[in-house]
């Protein structure tokens, strides 16, 4: 029985051949081009691999989709005014306290730094409020 996303059986994902039968069973002939048959095989497992993966990128893309639906993605220009959030790594050594705050702001946005990170593209260098102290 072939599976959904796949559209192959799971033995034939495996051995990247159909289960075998009883009419499978005939005798092989004695002489047999090895490479030749080593290099299809590897042909047909490539393509098989190559199929499958065309196969689950239809299905993933779709639960991406649906995942991050409910996500908006915000792009600051330069001059919004934004509020910035800490980690604890970021804040002085002698601050760490539960009542600490954590957020400050708000701060001026500088630049971007989208053109450096091409990876992150929410990289802003900010100017700090003149009653933050630390």
């Amino acid at each position: 029985m072939a599976n959904h996303s796949t559209r192959k059986s799971p033995f034939e994902v495996v051995y990247s051949s159909l289960p075998p039968v009883t009419f499978d069973l005939a005798h092989l002939p004695s002489v047999v081009d090895v490479n030749m048959e080593a290099e299809a095989m590897a042909d047909r497992i490539s393509k098989l691999y190559q199929e499958i993966k065309n196969h689950l990128e239809l299905p993933n893309d779709s639960y991406k989709m649906a995942t991050n639906s409910h996500k908006h993605f915000k792009e600051y220009q330069v001059g919004d005014l934004v509020m910035v959030y800490l980690r604890k790594s970021r804040l002085p050594a002698d601050h760490h306290s539960k009542m600490t705050n954590k957020r400050i702001g708000p701060c001026q946005i500088l630049e971007t730094r989208s053109q450096c990170l091409p990876i992150r593209s929410s990289s802003y260098h900010e100017n700090q409020p003149i009653t933050q102290r630390f």
